[in-house]
């Protein structure tokens, strides 16, 4: 379990990861603009809540939202890639309309990974 967490922290801090980027976090940006005390002392006071608080809302922006709010570029990455009109008749289109299910699947998981890994 501790080589996973160690592996997937790798990941993240070399990644790139959108999350680390500031339009990519609703969840944590709303915490700081509605929730973060305006004195240096609040703040320190604060510190055992807010830290557990702030993880778990990156947590929530990483794991929940991120990955909605880039399943649309994702869906059209895929339909363009997959569905291109191809000059096929009748049965053609038929044998070929499973692997275009396939290619669909294939491109749709790789670019919700890229857009939830890269910071587009």
């Amino acid at each position: 379990m501790r080589y996973l967490l160690l592996f997937v922290l790798g990941i993240l801090a070399g990644s790139g990861c959108a999350v680390l980027h500031e339009e990519h976090r609703c969840v944590t940006r709303y915490l700081d603009r509605e929730l973060a005390p305006p004195s240096t002392t609040w703040k320190a006071a604060l510190a055992p809540l807010a830290i557990p608080v702030g993880f778990t809302a990156l947590v929530i922006d990483g794991a929940a939202i991120n990955p909605v709010l880039s399943l649309p570029e994702a869906v059209d990455d895929a339909s363009e890639v997959a569905f291109k009109s191809v000059e096929l008749q009748g049965i053609y289109e038929v044998w070929l309309f499973p692997m275009r299910l396939m290619a669909f699947t294939v491109v749709f998981v790789g670019s919700e990974v890229l857009h939830c890994t890269l910071p587009f």
